[in-house]
């Protein structure tokens, strides 16, 4: 039964059902080439300068919170690291942040900082999130990603509605 965010969850499965859903994951993956491995080490040393120019930056100075939203620090520190990107490269936001969140896919140690969740979400939207759920439910990952995109969105364009701001981040 599913309820939004959080749905009703079977129970854990045995050991060898864990194998098994390991080895069709394994199954998905494939290599990156070494033009793509070339790319993205070029967009990572790309976003480290981004970082090492927003550092030691207040987001509150930077951004207009809109009213009734809350952000966590690591929301806002996120949000500042993708606009600034954004900004030295002269690109859209939305290429801004999938860069952003592929170089975080890259690097589960810093995902961990801004989600608070375990690091095997780097990967998978299906992964732990730090979120607060009675017993016997979990988070639908999917659901989750659309919001958390979301809350980035409307740090990097203050003023802007939630509800276009999950619109956005869904056509994505």
């Amino acid at each position: 039964m599913k309820n939004h965010i959080a749905a009703f969850s079977s129970p854990a499965p045995s050991a060898s059902d864990s194998l098994s859903q390991i080895g069709d994951k394994a199954r998905q993956l494939q290599k990156r080439t070494a033009g793509e491995i070339k790319s993205a080490r070029a967009v990572d040393e790309k976003v480290k300068q981004a970082l090492l120019d927003w550092r030691g930056k207040n987001p509150h100075q930077h951004f207009k919170i809109p009213e009734g939203t809350d952000f966590t620090s690591e929301e806002l520190d996120l949000a500042g690291l993708i606009h600034t990107y954004a900004d030295m490269y002269k690109m859209p936001f939305n290429k801004a942040i999938n860069d952003i969140f592929d170089w975080l896919k890259r690097n589960p140690r810093v995902m961990q900082r801004y989600t608070g969740g375990d690091e095997s979400f780097a990967e998978s939207t299906g992964g732990s999130v730090n979120f607060s759920v009675p017993s016997g439910y979990s988070v639908d990952g999917a659901t989750m990603e659309v919001f958390r995109r979301a809350r980035i969105y409307q740090a990097g364009h203050p003023g802007c509605e939630f509800i276009y701001a999950v619109q956005i981040s869904k056509l994505r």
